[in-house]
């Protein structure tokens, strides 16, 4: 069974390198940038903006993912729109827990987390190239909504995509 754990400045470094690492290459592959030097530019520039005092960020919300002790992936998300929305910015399974379930599960952990701060709506931005992600987000109750193109794009390349969390609370079953 997953479970989160904030992170630490050790691990937050980790994850704010990966993570920039990570984007980077997608806004290259997706077609974002036009060469990676520009890619790595924006990446590190929209990376860094979201988090200016580090782990002291306000809103902002960085988890390592672990299962049976073993860290499976990373989460990331920040509340916006006065607590009322959850916004996924990062969410990662290591490629050897891959194929398991784990990103369902994660999804789910991400909700439960996410109400309990009293959000109703979640919000994230996907690749529209990244079929995996966008299959999984979709069979777990997330709706597009739009398409979008960013930075040097000629295209559209992402997928606005959200969710309503239905509450247990309000009777919803």
């Amino acid at each position: 069974m997953l479970h989160i754990k904030k992170l630490t400045k050790n691990s937050f470094n980790f994850l704010l390198n990966f993570s920039i690492k990570e984007y980077t290459n997608d806004l290259f592959n997706y077609g974002e940038a036009k060469d990676l030097k520009r890619a790595e530019a924006l990446a590190n520039k929209e990376v860094r903006k979201l988090v200016p005092k580090g782990l002291e960020t306000k809103n902002q919300f960085m988890h390592r993912v672990k299962d049976d002790g073993q860290t499976v992936g990373w989460l990331w998300y920040q509340v916006i729109d006065e607590g009322k929305t959850g916004f996924l910015l990062y969410v990662f399974i290591e490629p050897k827990f891959r194929g398991k379930g784990l990103g369902k599960e994660l999804l789910k952990l991400f909700e439960e987390e996410v109400e309990k701060r009293g959000v109703s709506e979640l919000v994230l931005y996907v690749f529209i190239g990244n079929k995996i992600a966008v299959d999984l987000y979709q069979k777990n109750g997330w709706f597009i909504v739009k398409e979008s193109g960013f930075y040097d794009a000629i295209k559209s390349t992402r997928y606005k995509m959200v969710k309503k969390i239905q509450s247990l609370e309000n009777g919803d079953e």
